[in-house]
């Protein structure tokens, strides 16, 4: 490079910079770039105003990342839920072993464990397959979790006669209470992250 070419180089200046030397020219719009201003792109060297136009608009943001408490306190709740009816729903008849719940003639306990499952196989079918949305997961818990709750507390109200209530069905009420707010609360969570994304 002849030394009047090298000189006259060395004296231009960044157009953005004007304290800082030039280290070549925007491929895009001709103007003199400093090294903190200059970006190599595919072989080219373009500025920050000709960048988004050479590679196709401006990269989109990442998406943001979902919450994993509402999942992680329907799988709490849900597991709750099921000690409840493995729990004695009576201190005596046939509720007062374990599995109270799940025993004799169909009453409002037999609810809360079918609820109970069902949720457990919603949530399973849910998380390891693709079988079902997420937003239809959330709404099948919510109501699965509603049906354990009310019949755990259908339970505890109507007690079979002369049978007083005990620990499982209000675990199982808790659980079920739980499971259907964690899944309300899954769902609206789901519905308001493509809107902030956008």
């Amino acid at each position: 490079m002849p030394v009047e070419e090298r000189s006259t180089r060395n004296l231009e200046r960044c157009d953005q910079h004007p304290s800082r030397p030039s280290v070549g020219r925007c491929d895009g719009c001709g103007r003199a770039l400093c090294l903190s201003c200059a970006v190599p792109v595919r072989g080219s060297l373009l500025g920050a105003e000709c960048l988004p136009e050479r590679i196709g608009g401006e990269p989109a943001p990442p998406p943001a990342p979902e919450p994993a408490w509402p999942s992680a306190l329907i799988v709490a709740c849900l597991a709750l839920c099921l000690l409840g009816t493995a729990l004695p729903w009576s201190r005596a008849g046939p509720d007062a072993g374990a599995f109270g719940a799940w025993g004799g003639p169909p009453r409002w306990a037999t609810l809360t464990t079918l609820a109970a499952v069902a949720g457990v196989v919603v949530w399973l079918v849910a998380r390891f397959t693709r079988l079902l949305p997420e937003r239809t997961a959330d709404r099948a818990l919510a109501v699965l979790g509603g049906l354990a709750a009310v019949g755990a507390a259908l339970a505890i109200w109507h007690p079979p006669a002369f049978t007083p209530v005990w620990l499982g069905g209000w675990v199982s009420l808790a659980g079920g209470l739980g499971t259907c707010a964690a899944a309300i609360v899954d769902a609206r969570e789901r519905t308001r992250l493509p809107t902030e994304r956008s």
